[in-house]
This record gives C-alpha cells, sequence and structure tokens, in this order.
C-alpha cells in the first residue's frame, strides 16, 4: 500500500497521555521516581525544579515538596513580617491579612513530618507562637510524624505539635528540655499515638508517670500501644 506523501499526517491519539497526566496518583508515582534519592536536599531541588517546569506536574511536586519539612522555619517565611532583625530571634512584626493566612493555611495543611536535622537552631521569639495558638489549631492538620532524635523544638513549638493527630513519636536524649511539657501533652492525649520511641532515662519517666495499658490511654489499635521503646 502507497502513502501519498502530499497527505497530511494522521492526528495522534493524545487521549491516553491526556488521561494519564489527570491521573493524580499515576503522576505522583512518576514525580516520585524522577526525585527518589536519599538526599534530602537533592529530593527538594528536584521537586521545586519540577513544580516550576510543568502546571501538570506543579500541584504533586508541591505536595511532596512541603510533605517533610525539618522544622516550622519554611512556613513562618510565608507570613508578611516573620524576619529578625540584627541578628536578633526572629519576630512576627506585623498582622497577617486573610490571604496571608489562607497561603499558610494551604501550605500547612501538605505537611505530613516534620524531622529535626543536627544543625544550629534559630531562635524564634514566644510571641510567634502565641499568634500562631491565636489562629487556630492544630496549626498543621495533617502532622502524623515528628522525630527530634538529633536536636529538639521548644515548648512553645512542641505544644504547637501536640495538637496535630501525631501518630509516631521519636525523641532523643535532648528532649529532657522540654520533658514536663511533653509528658504533659501525652498524658492529655495520648490515644493518637500507635509509635512512640524515647531515650531509655525518658522512658522510665514515662512508664512511671503515665499508665500505657490503661483503658483509659488505649490507642484505636487492639494494643494499647503497638510501639513504646527505647534505645
Amino acid at each position: 500500500m502507497s502513502v501519498d506523501p502530499h497527505s497530511h499526517p494522521l492526528p495522534l491519539d493524545v487521549a491516553p497521555r491526556e488521561q494519564c497526566l489527570k491521573n493524580s496518583d499515576l503522576v505522583e508515582e512518576i514525580i516520585s521516581h524522577i526525585a527518589s534519592t536519599e538526599n534530602l536536599d537533592t529530593r527538594r531541588e528536584s521537586l521545586r525544579l519540577l513544580a516550576l517546569t510543568c502546571k501538570v506536574f506543579s500541584p504533586v511536586a508541591l505536595k511532596l515538596l512541603w510533605r517533610q519539612l525539618d522544622n516550622l522555619i519554611p512556613l513562618l517565611h510565608l507570613l508578611e513580617g516573620f524576619k529578625n532583625e540584627r541578628g536578633s530571634a526572629y519576630f512576627l512584626f506585623q498582622s497577617q491579612e486573610p490571604s496571608g493566612w489562607e497561603t499558610f493555611d494551604f501550605h500547612a495543611a501538605r505537611v505530613r513530618e516534620i524531622t529535626y536535622k543536627p544543625q544550629n537552631r534559630i531562635e524564634i521569639d514566644p510571641s510567634v507562637y502565641v499568634r500562631l495558638a491565636q489562629h487556630g489549631a492544630p496549626i498543621l492538620p495533617n502532622l502524623w510524624r515528628l522525630d527530634c532524635t538529633t536536636t529538639y523544638p521548644s515548648a512553645s513549638e512542641t505544644l504547637l505539635y501536640m495538637e496535630s493527630p501525631l501518630q509516631a513519636v521519636k525523641f532523643g536524649a535532648e528532649v529532657k528540655a522540654v520533658r514536663d511539657i511533653l509528658v504533659w501533652a501525652l498524658m492529655a492525649k495520648p490515644a493518637r499515638i500507635t509509635t512512640l520511641a524515647l531515650p531509655l532515662v525518658m522512658s522510665r519517666i514515662f512508664s512511671t508517670t503515665i499508665d500505657f495499658n490503661s483503658g483509659a490511654y488505649r490507642s484505636t489499635n487492639t494494643e494499647p500501644w503497638s510501639c513504646f521503646s527505647s534505645w
């Protein structure tokens, strides 16, 4: 069969491609592979570039980009007037417009995990956390995992995190600085936690302070706590 060289090429069937790109689960799987690396900084840079490059990939790339944070700083930088002057602690120097809080809330809802890095802590004035608490709790409505094995949040931060629906909590030896706050918070709402990992000295304190086997503190699983470990 001969083909007329002057005939117009048949249009490509783009429906399957469009269907794939409209499938958010499939797009997320693709992007996860593209940005798959153990180096967190490299992964974040790849996701940032994907979000800036392609409209189709942008929503999913941003979702994955905000999924895991090192601390609250990236979120706080979304608020107008969050800055430090002359090397002092960070303050929130002005009131927020509703649109500013909308942007903050939109990205805060994407945060699932916070894992503190062993680095110099950034000092944030406690008044910033008061402003966040006044805005409404929980600040991070979908946060389920908190890992502070290498450094620790301030007492004010700890209280904010404990308002979230945390399921897995891991603290290192440095947590003794906020021990009383942590004990109080877990006594108030322990049923959410399914995995709690503490250093040996802290596990002894908790085991004598909180009756983890009491029906009053039973989790949604059949076991009172699926994991209460020390290391």
